[in-house]
């Protein structure tokens, strides 16, 4: 539903919206709500990021970070969400 890949490390803030994944039909393929990237490789990432206030409802991750992204999530509310919030590392190839 939505992608947050800034290039370089500014502040991003995501409050005060209720994502319905469940509503769309959005519930396959570990497709997430809010899928944060980071840049891959390099020295430093995205460490910037706020999602709060926020309501998640079906889907399979309902908040990805990706690469070097690294944030905070508080004061969220996850229903019938597979997994709240999920971090996965650079990807080398």
């Amino acid at each position: 539903m939505v992608t947050v890949a800034p290039t370089s490390d500014v502040p991003v803030r995501i409050t005060a919206i209720n994502f319905n994944a469940s509503s769309i039909g959005q519930s396959y393929n570990r497709l997430a709500i809010i899928a944060v990237f980071g840049p891959e490789g390099g020295t430093s990432g995205l460490t910037k990021i706020r999602i709060d206030n926020c309501s998640f409802t079906g889907g399979e991750d309902a908040v990805e970070f990706n690469d070097f992204a690294y944030g905070v999530v508080d004061t969220s509310t996850f229903i019938d969400c597979s997994y709240g919030v999920v971090t996965y590392g650079e990807r080398r190839l």
